[in-house]
């Protein structure tokens, strides 16, 4: 039995300034209570996650919302479209919520914007 390498490859992760401003400069947005879901069409899928101080000014709450988030996102990519770039931006909220909720959050968002097309 072969397995499938699930890993999250820096490829697929949005890094630069110039990736994250073209995506915030689009008009396809999407909020829940605890998370802002923006993106832009693009030739290959990535992602971008952003949890700024506002959120949780401890470096160790924002980390693990971004892992949570990673995590969600490497788990269920047949979810996001393969030509869209996005940007996920937590909110005060996502503190609150359990791992279940959140995932929840993010992919209903995702269900939305595949939706839209």
């Amino acid at each position: 039995m072969e397995i499938k390498d699930c890993r999250l490859s820096k490829s697929e992760i949005v890094r630069k300034r110039t990736e994250f401003k073209a995506v915030f400069s689009s008009t396809h947005v999407m909020s829940s209570p605890s998370l802002t879901l923006r993106w832009i069409e693009n030739p290959t899928r990535k992602i971008g996650f952003i949890v700024t101080k506002d959120v949780a000014s401890q470096a160790v709450k924002r980390n693990r919302v971004k892992r949570q988030l990673r995590e969600i996102y490497r788990t269920n990519k047949d979810s996001f479209s393969e030509h869209n770039q996005y940007v996920v931006q937590a909110r005060k909220l996502i503190l609150t919520k359990s791992f279940d909720e959140v995932k929840e959050d993010f992919l209903s968002l995702a269900r939305k914007t595949n939706e839209q097309k």
